[in-house]
């Protein structure tokens, strides 16, 4: 009994397990819920955000088991090695948060308790910054316009209706399909609010067989 309350590094009593437990678990899912409200694209998985909660703690348990002891390292290392992630990570971003997490796992397992917490505080507040201040975004009211006309489009009238409506076109890529061209543009628009009148202005001057606009700063990136 009186080992439960010893919090000694070299025999790892249960209280300090279950106390390392709570602790990684609050920061865990502080991770997880700055993920998920930084998070506005559309490859968002909750199954992701469960990951970033037990990743945590895991890791925690691997450093409190290895501590002091080389061999066991290297047997987990070895037996991690054989483990397959089958799930592709679809944003760079998302691999700095398995990183973050594992990190603080790590921090509270080895017992720098300040470290982990004060990191903690700091990382969440500078991706919320970084978020908020939309910091390397290059692609605000950027948009890609895809069209599908039946015969080729005159450049240089496609040119004076975008000087109209004070848009800027660039042309991407464009292929034949059967009787059909397809175009795609990059696509900015100064004032948004006069992207519908420009679309349909386009539509009749053209007649168009279809049009595409994809938009969205978090979805598109040139």
């Amino acid at each position: 009994m009186n080992n439960f309350f010893t919090f000694a590094p070299a025999d790892i009593s249960a209280a300090v397990i279950i106390f390392n437990l709570i602790i990684i678990s609050f920061i865990s899912i502080f991770i997880s819920w700055i993920y998920q409200k930084t998070h506005n694209s559309l490859s968002y998985s909750q199954s992701f955000s469960i990951t970033l909660i037990l990743i945590a703690p895991v890791s925690m348990i691997i450093i409190m088991i290895v501590q002091n002891n080389i061999y066991g390292a290297l047997g987990l290392l070895g037996a991690f090695s054989l483990i397959r992630f089958r799930t592709i990570v679809k944003e760079t971003k998302d691999i700095s948060f398995l990183f973050f997490s594992l990190v603080e796992g790590v921090a509270i397992g080895s017992g720098h308790y300040t470290v982990a917490v004060i990191s903690t505080v700091f990382i969440a507040a500078l991706i919320v910054l970084l978020f908020k201040f939309k910091f390397g975004s290059v692609s605000d009211n950027k948009h890609i316009l895809m069209l599908v006309s039946s015969e080729i489009l005159s450049e240089s009238k496609l040119k004076s209706l975008a000087e109209r409506f004070k848009v800027r076109l660039r042309l991407l890529n464009m292929r034949k399909m059967g009787k059909s061209y397809e175009y795609t543009y990059s696509f900015q628009a100064e004032d948004t609010d006069q992207l519908q009148n420009y679309l349909t202005v386009l539509d009749k001057e053209f007649s168009l067989k279809s049009y595409d606009l994809i938009s969205g700063r978090d979805t598109v990136e040139y």
